[in-house]
């Protein structure tokens, strides 16, 4: 699985994935146009959601067995689950080691902080810690 953290000034992704037992690494953050987009649950209905965000033909968000967070380049959080783009509050995280990384956020750490919390309780967060920065205008 995975842990994606985010507020309104950043996003950050562990790196490690789990299949069958197997451990890999692998990317969970991507930019998609004006949004950072980081995905928890199955890969590859991720990947699809990530090709809709980035303006595929595809019409709607795929459903899958996933989650997406997104932190847009205006500082706006959105979750999407079951179909629903949904705004959301600051802080936010999302996958196995989401409740370990709000706790940390809401203690003050940075998203990318709070993910390496995360790795040390969630046997399925690991690996580098990527992150995006939104930068304020002005």
């Amino acid at each position: 699985m995975t842990t994606v953290a985010a507020n309104n000034r950043m996003i950050a992704a562990d790196t490690q994935y789990c299949n069958a037992g197997i451990k890999s690494r692998g990317r969970k953050l991507y930019q998609a146009r004006d949004w950072y987009v980081g995905i928890a649950g199955n890969v590859a209905a991720g990947m699809e959601f990530v090709k809709w965000a980035r303006g595929s033909r595809i019409k709607r968000p795929p459903r899958g067995d996933y989650t997406a967070l997104i932190l847009t380049t205006k500082g706006a959080l959105i979750l999407y689950e079951n179909g629903q783009l949904t705004p959301t509050e600051s802080p936010d995280a999302i996958g196995t080691g989401a409740a370990a990384a709000l706790a940390a956020m809401r203690c003050g750490r940075t998203p990318a902080d709070a993910v390496r919390v995360a790795a040390k309780i969630d046997v399925f967060t690991g690996g580098r810690i990527h992150k995006f920065v939104v930068r304020p205008v002005g």
